[in-house]
């Protein structure tokens, strides 16, 4: 895949009125469910768009996951940012650790387009610490421009016109055991794993 620089969507036309091509793939670096924890918060999903009647179409249990680091949109992957992510992946040095979400909330979003979300608080601190330890890898690698939005652990279930405020909701934990470097294609509703990192499990 050829390298090319990240494009802003609704870039000018090129020269000669060709269309500049839009970015149609993402970057980023991720922690999924096990099939178990997935399937639960499937039903969960469902179960909420039920009571809510809501209209969105829950996310396939195989791609539920939270997004630690995202690396940017683009026509065509940069071959040099996922060499410098692994790197950085590479140099990471964690423990598994549980992660246990336990209520859901809507984002804010586009009109109609309001991600539900599911979330948490006190059982998200190693979560949070780890992804801190990530942006520093990340940093080091000359990857720091990445850095600049918070932080939010979440795992998006829907999209929805309707809003909904947060509520708590039956716990959800789970082991994190791994985490992901993914390439996305939204439009295709494809993931592809570029790496997968363990992190260390006591005997």
């Amino acid at each position: 895949m050829k390298a090319a620089k990240p494009l802003l969507s609704g870039a000018l036309p090129a020269a000669g009125g060709i269309q500049a091509p839009q970015p149609g793939e993402r970057l980023f670096f991720a922690v999924f469910p096990d099939a178990d924890t997935a399937a639960d918060i499937s039903r969960l999903a469902q179960a909420l768009r039920r009571e809510h009647a809501l209209r969105g179409n829950p996310a396939r249990s195989e791609r539920l996951h939270v997004t630690l680091h995202f690396l940017g949109d683009y026509a065509g992957l940069p071959q040099a940012l996922i060499t410098s992510a692994k790197q950085a992946a590479d140099r990471v040095e964690a423990s598994a650790f549980e992660a246990r979400f336990d209520r859901v909330s809507s984002f804010p979003g586009r009109s109609r387009k309001h991600p539900l979300v599911l979330r948490g608080d006190a059982g998200l601190q190693c979560l949070l610490a780890f992804q801190r330890q990530m942006g520093e890898r990340l940093a080091a690698a000359g990857l720091g421009r990445f850095l600049d939005h918070p932080f939010v652990p979440h795992v998006t279930l829907l999209y929805d016109e309707q809003v909904l405020t947060s509520r708590p909701t039956e716990p959800v934990t789970w082991s994190v055991r791994e985490f992901l470097l993914i390439h996305s294609i939204p439009a295709r509703s494809a993931q592809h794993v570029l790496g997968r990192w363990p992190l260390r499990t006591t005997a």
